[in-house]
């Protein structure tokens, strides 16, 4: 199978998990959804196995790791901002948002944390 159908199929695969699970969450068929989605992953793993050329090259791995590190730290910035922010409501009178301010600041704290420990393991571990 080529690419291109490769991912014509997958397309496919994902708007029907996507609607599957938007039904059965519609019936409140919580085990259900899980099924739908379990079927829909055991799909892509069998249509992945007839795909004739690799998956990833050298440039595709670039390419993500510039794109996930990028993503981390917009997130990160972004939780932190949007925590701060909801803290700093209380202070006006709001109070209600402050639970979710610090909910958001901590979460930027476990991205934050987090991306420097795997930063500083795969540089030792790959040298650097």
């Amino acid at each position: 199978m080529k690419e291109n159908m490769y991912r014509f199929y997958n397309r496919i695969i994902m708007i029907l998990v996507a609607v599957g699970v938007i039904m059965t969450m519609y019936f409140e068929e919580i085990l259900l959804s899980i099924v739908v989605v379990l079927i829909g992953i055991i799909i892509k793993m069998a249509l992945r196995t007839r795909l004739s050329q690799p998956d990833f090259d050298e440039r595709t791995y670039v390419i993500s790791e510039k794109a996930s590190r990028l993503t981390v730290q917009i997130t990160g910035l972004l939780f932190a901002l949007l925590g701060l922010l909801l803290i700093f409501l209380e202070r006006i009178n709001y109070s209600e948002f402050h639970q979710a301010g610090y909910l958001f600041a901590f979460c930027a704290l476990i991205i934050i944390i987090l991306n420097t420990l795997f930063f500083s393991y795969y540089r030792r571990k790959l040298g650097g």
